[in-house]
């Protein structure tokens, strides 16, 4: 019995440690300053092809969509990991057809969710609708 219970506390330990060496050392970092950004969103089936320009100080992505949540028409939910664009430009992707938002940083597919996603001066952040 003693052997479980160190086993389990060992466990946690090292599972504690793997979170906070990744926030601390592999997380994505936030760059200071003034930057200029665009926003580009697609939702094709409505046919909607929208730019928005911002001058920014935020460092991620999602501080840069909260602030201007009502002039992209933005709704987001949250989750234990983090947050989910659930709609923009007053669309909803509907769930029961698969449909997500997409984010493309640079055209290139985003590695993470908006949280974690820094902002940087001249990037082009698409989120384009999608059905999985």
């Amino acid at each position: 019995m003693k052997n479980k219970i160190l086993i389990i506390i060992l466990l946690a330990v090292i599972a504690a440690s793997a979170f906070l060496g990744y926030k601390t050392f592999l997380s994505p970092r936030g760059i200071e300053g003034s930057k200029n950004v665009t926003i580009q969103v697609i939702v094709e089936k409505e046919n909607i092809d929208k730019n928005f320009n911002f001058k920014t100080e935020h460092e991620f992505l999602i501080e840069l969509l909260n602030e201007n949540q009502a002039d992209l028409g933005l709704s987001l939910k949250k989750y234990e990991l983090g947050s989910m664009i659930t709609g923009m430009v007053n669309y909803t992707a509907d769930e029961n057809k698969n449909e997500y938002f997409h984010i493309y940083v640079n055209e290139l597919d985003a590695t993470s969710g908006p949280d974690e996603i820094p902002l940087n001066n001249n990037d082009h952040y698409k989120f384009e609708l999608k059905k999985w």
